[in-house]
């Protein structure tokens, strides 16, 4: 719970400096990014459970992920693209020591990397002389034991630091339409360049 609310806080923020803006005109525009972040798991595919005989604690979450965006612009405001996403799991089992039934404790981590697939849209909303804030939606295929379709949406902020290159941050939120439907909230750090257009 404390973290979508951190989560709302984040979107509120971005959306509270929304402002009257001097629009660019993105139609034409190629933009290419990579960002590197962090992830954290929600839903039943991240319940933490302990097995009653054993006193085992099993616990599973998302982590760390890096993707690469590819942008075009169809209209002064709005942007389609692609993304492929390297997506880290981690899961852990920690058993205590049970002299009765002749365990000793002992802890166990795994991770594993996924690949994602999604298609992007991305829309302005606010822009300033050095700064512009989007809306990021789009629908993808994530490798939860296979391809299962999902949506992701969020926000999308870039700084321009020179001609043609600007730094980036991205809070978005994910969901996977499987049964036990996995969701994270991503938190990503990035670099975008413009090809031209």
């Amino acid at each position: 719970m404390k973290r979508i609310l951190f989560m709302c806080a984040v979107f509120c923020l971005l959306i509270a400096v929304s402002a009257s803006a001097q629009w660019s005109d993105f139609q034409g525009q190629t933009w290419l990014s990579g960002h590197l972040g962090y992830a954290f798991g929600m839903g039943d595919a991240f319940v933490n459970y302990t097995e009653p005989i054993t006193n085992s604690e099993f616990s599973t979450d998302a982590g760390i992920g890096f993707s690469g965006q590819f942008y075009y612009g169809l209209q002064d405001k709005w942007l389609v693209g692609g993304e492929v996403m390297f997506q880290q799991y981690k899961a852990e089992i920690s058993t205590p020591e049970n002299l009765s039934l002749s365990i000793p404790a002992s802890k166990v981590s795994e991770t594993s990397t996924e690949f994602n697939v999604m298609v992007n849209s991305l829309y302005a909303v606010n822009q300033t002389k050095k700064s512009t804030l989007f809306w990021a939606v789009g629908p993808g295929l994530y490798d939860f034991g296979g391809s299962q379709f999902g949506l992701n949406s969020g926000f999308v902020w870039r700084y321009q630091v020179s001609d043609n290159v600007y730094l980036t941050g991205m809070p978005r939120f994910h969901v996977v339409f499987t049964d036990n439907t996995p969701m994270m909230i991503q938190l990503t750090m990035g670099a975008q360049f413009s090809l031209g257009g």
